[in-house]
């Protein structure tokens, strides 16, 4: 087998596998083929006889050989001579594993409690209802989801109880904060239920922390607006408390723009964007950083909240001193209210919980966190947005809880974009292009609709509202189900051997091969 002699060293054969990994092209020979295909079913063997445990670093070729490592080389041999397997992927994946387990106890990882989510996918046993009571009775994740509904309910009563209806409408309101409850869970349960079992896998405990901050967010929101429009809150305190949180936001910015990283990295933390972790750049998050950068995000919501207020009212004033028939007048103030107190205000309220998803360190590479938190975040606006107009208009909001899926949807192309992120400038223009392309699409589809509302002669733009509406929801769904949404693959499963994303290098000797 003169024609193998390269393939004595070791370090040769390594290099040999490496490039053909990597190209995809095999100039060794079919006799060297059958050789490699024979270790890879004598390795698969291994595994089912459980030579192969969770726990080692590498995998074990051969047969109930006691491994040898060898630290300095960074590879590994068995007993058996012909099995040289490089573990340098899985050396570094282990050290990456104790740095978790380290951050495991920084908050918020630490709360609320953990529940064992492994048998989500046992419907013989009923493990997802099993994960779902722990979660809602043993973590206080699980709690929170049952507090702010439980919230929601009784401001939404208290509100419609005051206003100047008879009877107050407090049958659609309990109907709908059923329906709501329903739904959320029902998308979180589908959510959880795609990426379970995959690379790309989150936890539910995940999902309802990121819906019970943004849903308690949406309540402070809320509860800001009504009492702004019972007269409770002066329009001089409006302003001093919008100038104080906007004073408190641009310095806990500037603080986290200082902290040590690259120029895109301040940047990113400047405008609420906290950066993935990549191979060639790894950010400690600490216990101090998170707690800014919370505080930072409700401050946040303060401002956004006063911001719509306050447009809101110089655009009536302006309105009301033009005439009812100017058409043009209308057409600028129903854009005021579509593009910028819907469409930038509300998809900039996503936008800024999603992009602080990387700094949970578990999920500081995940593209699905990020893409599925968007999904929940949108979803709990939905919800609380419905309740807001249940309380409202009654049974005529009973429709609204059909179109959830367009919240999440116009955030979506944001949250894409953040996924991309790297260190190159195409990458800020492509995420203004994402946002700018959700707040087109929710201010476009507000502007029909309001339009349409205000002059019977062009009722007609709703039909177009409508078609969106329906092309939203279908993509929604489809996305919260299909597998096929699933981001690329972002990282390798630990702790599990794959055909397709083989860790190792295997290198059979010469004298393996049977001429």
């Amino acid at each position: 087998m003169k024609g193998y002699d390269k393939m004595s060293d070791p370090n040769n054969c390594i290099e040999i596998l490496k490039v053909e990994e990597e190209t995809g092209i095999s100039d060794l020979g079919d006799t060297m083929k059958d050789a490699k295909l024979n270790c890879i079913e004598e390795k698969e063997q291994a595994i089912k006889q459980n030579y192969i445990t969770d726990n080692s670093t590498a995998g074990v070729l051969g047969e109930k050989n006691q491994s040898h490592y060898s630290t300095n080389n960074q590879s590994h041999y068995s007993t058996n001579p012909g099995t040289i397997v490089d573990i340098s992927e899985a050396l570094q994946e282990q050290e990456q594993e104790q740095e978790e387990g380290q951050e495991d106890h920084i908050w918020p990882n630490k709360f609320p409690a953990r529940i064992d989510e492994s048998g989500y996918g046992d419907t013989k046993n009923w493990g997802a209802l099993k994960i779902w009571v722990q979660l809602f009775f043993c973590s206080f994740s699980g709690l929170g989801y049952i507090v702010i509904h439980g919230l929601a309910t009784i401001m939404s009563l208290v509100v419609a109880a005051n206003r100047k209806k008879d009877p107050p409408c407090f049958f659609p309101i309990i109907f709908m904060n059923i329906i709501c409850f329903m739904i959320s869970i029902m998308v979180m349960y589908y959510v959880k239920k795609k990426v379970h079992g995959t690379s790309h896998n989150i936890s539910l405990t995940l999902l309802l922390r990121y819906y019970d901050f943004a849903a308690f967010c949406m309540l402070i929101l809320w509860a800001i607006l009504v009492l702004y429009e019972k007269n409770l809150i002066d329009p001089t305190i409006g302003w001093v408390l919008f100038s104080i949180s906007l004073f408190v936001v641009v310095v806990l910015s500037i603080i986290l723009a200082a902290w040590p990283g690259t120029i895109r990295e301040r940047f990113m933390r400047f405008f609420f964007m906290w950066p993935m972790n990549t191979d060639n750049n790894k950010i400690k998050s600490t216990k101090l950083l998170q707690i800014l950068w919370i505080t930072r995000q409700i401050f946040q919501i303060v401002v956004i909240v006063i911001t719509i207020l306050i447009s809101s009212e110089r655009a009536n004033d302006w309105r009301k001193n033009k005439s009812k028939d100017d058409f043009d007048a209308s057409l600028r103030y129903q854009a005021i209210r579509a593009f910028f107190q819907a469409g930038f205000c509300e998809e900039y309220f996503k936008f800024m919980l999603v992009a602080g998803v990387p700094f949970i360190p578990k999920y500081n590479r995940s593209k699905s966190a990020i893409l599925h938190v968007s999904i929940v975040v949108g979803m709990a606006f939905a919800v609380i947005e419905d309740i807001m107009y249940a309380t409202s208009f009654g049974w005529k909001a009973a429709s609204r809880p059909i179109g959830w899926a367009l919240h999440f949807m116009f955030a979506y192309p944001a949250a894409w974009m953040l996924t991309r992120q790297r260190d190159s400038i195409l990458w800020l223009f492509e995420i203004l292009f994402g946002f700018t392309v959700g707040v087109a699409l929710h201010g476009g589809y507000d502007y029909l609709l309001f339009i349409a509302e205000e002059h019977e002669h062009l009722r007609w733009l709703a039909l177009i509202a409508l078609v969106m509406g329906c092309g939203g929801c279908c993509a929604g769904f489809g996305i919260c189900c299909s597998p096929q949404t699933l981001p690329s693959e972002e990282r390798k499963p630990k702790r599990q051997i794959q055909m397709a994303t083989n860790r190792t290098h295997m290198v059979v000797q010469p004298h393996m091969i049977h001429a």
